[in-house]
């Protein structure tokens, strides 16, 4: 089996910005074991390598750098993988600055993934992107369809990404999850918030402009080992997953491993009982 990336679980202490559609609340959490997450690192690296992995996502089930304990956590992780796989930081933004980013650049970060759900949003972190370009590192933003977002046209974020130096640009489709947890509250006020709020025919609509822009600029790189696609158009990086989070896989290429809060590998982020590795 090969595996697209390893995902990194950082334990979660929470988040200063709640989305009504967050996959957390449908995923559910795990039980932190910061003894048992430290202890199995070594096991963690050599199961990387044997599944060719070769780059590392820095993520939470909140937001990491909303909480110094899980700052800390990153920040001794990244010591000490970033000398061997390309490695990016997930993070929704409002905490960074030129001095935390100077930071994680002289750990060896590569990629800061800014999560987007509203289009006026990224032109607040215009000056957290010049910093990242001077650094050298790459800047993505991961957009999620929702309707803050589908009601803008592809060329919008072209342009936008042209403005400020943007790097690469994903799209998401904002879904219920397929195993969601479905004795929970807060899993059931997102589900609901979902079927209320995301209007699937405007979505469709954005995503028929966006392959239309595709065939008219853009040239297509590789196609991904789980179903995406990448784009280039005139140097800025265009993918789209349809679905926002792996619970699932139908073959041996697989998109990520999921290292989570609780010490555990496996291949889905429903619980590291489900599909286990480690």
């Amino acid at each position: 089996m090969k595996a697209n990336n390893l995902s990194i679980s950082i334990p979660n202490y929470g988040c200063n910005k709640n989305c009504p559609y967050c996959i957390s609340k449908m995923t559910g959490y795990s039980n932190k074991n910061l003894e048992m997450f430290q202890r199995n690192l070594t096991k963690v690296f050599n199961i990387s390598n044997r599944y060719n992995v070769n780059s590392i996502s820095f993520t939470s089930k909140g937001e990491i750098l909303a909480s110094q304990k899980s700052i800390d956590i990153f920040l001794s992780m990244l010591n000490r993988f970033s000398s061997y796989f390309v490695c990016e930081l997930q993070t929704n933004g409002i905490e960074l600055s030129r001095k935390n980013i100077n930071y994680f650049y002289e750990l060896g970060l590569d990629t800061i993934a800014i999560s987007i759900d509203n289009f006026d949003d990224i032109s607040k972190f215009d000056s957290v992107f010049k910093i990242i370009n001077d650094k050298g590192m790459t800047t993505r933003i991961t957009v999620n369809l929702t309707e803050d977002t589908y009601n803008h046209r592809p060329v919008d974020y072209f342009d936008i990404c042209k403005k400020y130096e943007i790097d690469q640009i994903s799209f998401r489709s904002v879904t219920i999850s397929n195993n969601m947890h479905t004795f929970d509250n807060k899993a059931l006020k997102t589900r609901e918030w979902i079927k209320n709020n995301i209007d699937e025919e405007k979505a469709t609509h954005f995503l028929n402009q966006y392959y239309d822009f595709l065939d008219i600029y853009g040239q297509k790189i590789r196609d991904l080992p789980y179903g995406s696609t990448i784009f280039n158009v005139d140097g800025i990086s265009f993918t789209y997953f349809d679905y926002c989070i792996q619970d699932r896989n139908n073959n041996d290429n697989i998109r990520s491993l999921i290292y989570h809060e609780d010490g555990h590998m496996s291949t889905t982020w429903y619980g590291s009982n489900i599909g286990r590795i480690l």
